[in-house]
C-alpha cells in the first residue's frame, strides 16, 4: 500500500560528537588518564606542518605521485607496451600489432573489462614471447569502464 509521506524538514539541527558521547563513556575516560600526545611527536617529521599532508609528496605533482602510489602499471622490459595495441570503440575490441583481434570477455569486480586474444592465433604469432607468457597462449588486456572519460579529461588538462 502507499505510505504517508514523511513530513518536511524546515529547521536545521546541529549536533556534534561531544554531545553524542556521554561522560561517562569508557573512551572518555581513557583520554583523561591517558595522553595520546607522545604520538603526535613520534610522526610529526613524516607531515608537512601547514596541511597534513606526507612530505615525500609534497614538492611533487599530482600525476607523479600516482606512479608512486602503483596506480600506473610499469610494461615489464622485453614486453610490448599497452599503447602497441590499438583499441577501436566501435567494435569494442583491442587490435595486436599482428593484426588479431583481442574480444570482449569481461568486466571485473574493480570496473575493469577485459579482453583476451584467441589461442589458436597466437601460439604460432612471431611475437608471442614480447607479448605475453601465459602457458595457454592468451593474451589479456584490460580497460577500465571510465577509460573513454578519463581520456577526454586528461586530453582537456
Amino acid at each position: 500500500m502507499l505510505k504517508e509521506p514523511s513530513p518536511q524538514q524546515h529547521e536545521l539541527e546541529m549536533i556534534s560528537l561531544e554531545s553524542l558521547v556521554p561522560d561517562t563513556h569508557l573512551l572518555r575516560n581513557i583520554d583523561q588518564y591517558i595522553d595520546f600526545e607522545f604520538i603526535r611527536d613520534r610522526v610529526r617529521h613524516f607531515y608537512c606542518s601547514n596541511n597534513g599532508q606526507n612530505q615525500k609528496h609534497q614538492s611533487q605533482p599530482y600525476r607523479s605521485r600516482q606512479r608512486l602510489h602503483g596506480s600506473r602499471r610499469q610494461t615489464q622490459e622485453g614486453y610490448l607496451p599497452k599503447r602497441a595495441y590499438t583499441y577501436d570503440a566501435a567494435t569494442n575490441t583491442y587490435q595486436c600489432p599482428q593484426g588479431q583481434s583481442l574480444i570482449y570477455a569481461t568486466t571485473n569486480r574493480l570496473g575493469y573489462r577485459e579482453y583476451k586474444s584467441n589461442p589458436s592465433h597466437c601460439r604460432d604469432c612471431p611475437l608471442l614471447s614480447q607479448c605475453s607468457r601465459s602457458a595457454n597462449y592468451v593474451k589479456v588486456l584490460t580497460r577500465h569502464i571510465w577509460q573513454d572519460s578519463k581520456e577526454h579529461t586528461t586530453a582537456t588538462d
